[in-house]
């Protein structure tokens, strides 16, 4: 086995179908909190191994979320499979819990996702 993860494409999870390259509104009691931004990446487990003698898990998708808060502070993260089920029902109904607040998102439409991921964020298309 190699020793960094074999060359491959997950197939698409299509449960994140509408959350790919999408930004939202964060708010909480009515206030502004920040910009969301979610990117979907393929990523692997290391399974066993060391050295170059490495097993990997299958490549799956997860997202990573980037958030500029309207305090003009950044964070990102990633969400892992294990706790993937438990965002894509919050976000479904338009909530996002970070750092054990509660937040309500509103999704913004291609264009406006398109513009804060590519001038505001700079990270251009997949």
């Amino acid at each position: 086995m190699s020793w960094r993860p074999p060359n491959q494409h997950t197939a698409r999870d299509a449960r994140l179908d509408p959350y790919r390259e999408r930004a939202a509104i964060l708010t909480s009691r009515g206030d502004r909190d920040g910009t969301l931004f979610l990117r979907m990446e393929t990523r692997w487990t290391q399974t066993g191994g060391h050295l170059w003698w490495r097993r990997w898990s299958d490549a799956h998708e997860v997202p990573h979320g980037y958030v500029i808060f309207a305090d003009g502070g950044f964070d990102d993260w990633l969400v892992g499979p294990d706790m993937l089920d438990e965002e894509l029902a919050d976000w479904s109904q338009n909530r996002l819990r970070y750092t054990g607040e509660l937040l309500e998102v509103e999704w913004l439409d291609d264009e406006a996702s398109r513009y804060f991921r590519d001038r505001v964020l700079g990270l251009g298309a997949e």
